[in-house]
Parts: structure tokens; C-alpha cells; sequence
């Protein structure tokens, strides 16, 4: 998870005061959305590719693609984009059972 933070960190951090685009509420628009997303991608499917985790879920819950940017946060009174990345770990195969038998 530490190496997930400092990925999605360096894709993010450029991003800092930047402007945004908003909707009339105060909400990040779509396109907005869709930046965010995109500048966390490739650093995950870097880390899926180098076998670093096992994925990023396609759905959890309402999100897609483990990357979440809430639509429903005012960004234009906080001034603060809220992002939630969900990532799949690798597994540790600590032991493997076999079951031998006969047949005939």
C-alpha cells in the first residue's frame, strides 16, 4: 500500500493548485473527474504489469475502476478534491495442498 500511496502521490501532486472545472453547486465536473482518474491509471497499470498488486477492482460498490472522485464534494467552498483509490493486494501462497489419489 505504501508504494500505491507514493504512485498515486507523484501522478496527483501535479495537479495541486491547478484549476479545476466546476458545476454551479460548487461539484467538479465530469471532465474534471475524468483528469483525475486518468492521471492515477497509469501508475497503477504500471504496478499491475510489474506484479506490484493484482489489480484495481473494476466496481466496488458505485465506484469504477478502484479510482473514486467523489462528484458530490464542494470543491469550490473547500478547495479540496477527495479521491479514494481501492486497490487488489497479491496473494501469498504460504502453503500448497495436493490431493493425490487413484482411479481406475
Amino acid at each position: 500500500i505504501n508504494k500505491v500511496e507514493r504512485v498515486v502521490n507523484a501522478a496527483l501532486t501535479p495537479l495541486i493548485n491547478g484549476g479545476v472545472k466546476i458545476n454551479a453547486d460548487g461539484t467538479l465536473n465530469v471532465s474534471s473527474i475524468a483528469n483525475y482518474k486518468s492521471a492515477c491509471r497509469p501508475g497503477l497499470d504500471s504496478m499491475v504489469q510489474n506484479g506490484n498488486i493484482s489489480g484495481y477492482p473494476i466496481k466496488v460498490g458505485s465506484n469504477t475502476n478502484g479510482i473514486f472522485v467523489d462528484p458530490t464534494w464542494n470543491v469550490a467552498s473547500t478547495g479540496v478534491v477527495k479521491i479514494v483509490v481501492n486497490i487488489i493486494p497479491i496473494g501469498i501462497a504460504r502453503a500448497i495442498s495436493v490431493t493425490l489419489g487413484f482411479t481406475i
